[in-house]
């Protein structure tokens, strides 16, 4: 009896020994876990944001594990749609996956058998076409035959975005833009018949001085953006809507490109942003607002003084966000319905600026249109 409780002692530690032998030869893969170094700090989708221009451009990601094992780990990288599906509903964005002739990455990496971090990955992206405003993103996941992936650290999404450089007309008050349907006189038919809750209008505007006041660069049914008035300076920005008017905080600076936001949301309260920052705020008594036309540079020869540049007209039908002004106002993006109109100025020759929506609202001038050509807007 002594002799088997020896022999079953002896069998249990053996297996005890044998079993930790194997728990060490793995370092324990449960709660282990694979992910990107660079994401690891992120609680969400972890994303930044490349400008490509005309040469290639890398992006470096470092696979790594959360303890390391005693034996190599085979890693790569994986196109994930669906986190550009994810990132365009919370964006109210309308990024692709960047066709796969225009970027390359490693076919697989390792992080070798003791360390928790694998050789760095570079992606390289490189320069490329993008039709009628697409934009484009690589949508990076890590994966491993031997390891999970840990939920969110183990993505990233790199924003591939080129650099707004365009032609635009180079206006007068002779210039006058009328947005169509035209009647047999050449007058704006005025019969859009939409009456928006919320709307927004973004433009890039450059201006050689300041004059005068009341250089009008919009004019709908109730909405009136100029600059100047009789009792403040010239150079700050006015709307004038639903009875009520406000004024820029921020002075506009002689020959330099500005980006402009204003929104209008449904509780009436309108905001101005000047180049992507809050600029001003006006309660008004909200309600909806008739837009049946618009024009441009439309204050004549009295007042519209200066000579004047704009680009990237769009007029929504919605009350578009702080982050989605700030995200696209260096690009040109795809036209969308939420849209009045998206004019974005870049011809490069003749009289009309187009509308690239499907409702057709193309802007004619009233007289023959100059244009200047490779106007590039972030100041680089």
């Amino acid at each position: 009896m002594k002799k088997n409780r020896i022999y079953i002692g002896l069998a249990l530690c053996l297996a005890a020994v044998l079993g930790t032998g194997c728990e060490d030869a793995n370092y324990d893969t449960i709660d282990n876990g694979l992910y990107i170094k660079e994401a690891f700090s992120s609680k969400g989708l972890t994303s930044s944001k490349i400008t490509v221009d005309a040469e290639d451009v890398t992006v470096t990601l470092t696979p790594s594990l959360s303890r390391p094992l005693s034996s190599d780990v085979t890693v790569k990288l994986e196109i994930d749609p669906t986190l550009l599906e994810t990132y365009n509903a919370a964006n109210a964005s309308s990024y692709q996956v960047l066709p796969a002739e225009y970027y390359e990455m490693p076919a697989e990496g390792v992080i070798q058998a003791g360390f928790t971090s694998g050789d760095a990955m570079v992606i390289t992206v490189k320069p490329f076409e993008a039709e009628d405003g697409a934009q484009y993103a690589l949508p990076l996941k890590v994966v491993s035959p031997q390891m999970n992936s840990l939920p969110s650290s183990s993505k990233y999404l790199v924003l591939c975005d080129q650099p707004l450089v365009q032609s635009v007309p180079y206006m007068d008050y002779t210039s006058h833009l009328k947005c169509e349907p035209l009647d047999g006189s050449g007058e704006m038919a005025r019969n859009w018949g939409l009456s928006l809750n919320e709307w927004s209008l973004e433009f890039w505007v450059w201006m050689d001085g300041f004059a005068i006041n009341n250089q009008a660069l919009f004019d709908s049914n109730d909405i009136y953006i100029r600059f100047g008035d009789a009792m403040i300076d010239f150079d700050l920005l006015q709307i004038k809507t639903l009875g009520t008017q406000v004024n820029t905080v921020s002075h506009f600076t002689p020959e330099t490109w500005t980006h402009v936001a204003i929104t209008f949301d449904t509780a009436g309260l309108l905001t101005i942003y000047v180049n992507g920052v809050k600029d001003v705020t006006l309660q008004t008594k909200g309600g909806s607002v008739p837009v049946d036309y618009l024009q441009m540079v439309c204050s004549g020869a009295t007042y519209f003084r200066n000579h004047c540049m704009m680009a990237q007209v769009r007029f929504w039908k919605k009350c578009i966000s702080a982050s989605q002004i700030e995200s696209n106002r260096y690009y040109s993006i795809a036209p969308t319905d939420d849209m009045v109109g998206y004019w974005r100025m870049d011809e490069g020759s003749g009289d009309i600026c187009s509308d690239c929506t499907s409702n057709g609202r193309h802007a004619h001038a009233s007289a023959p249109l100059t244009w200047r050509e490779n106007q590039r807007f972030d100041g680089k």
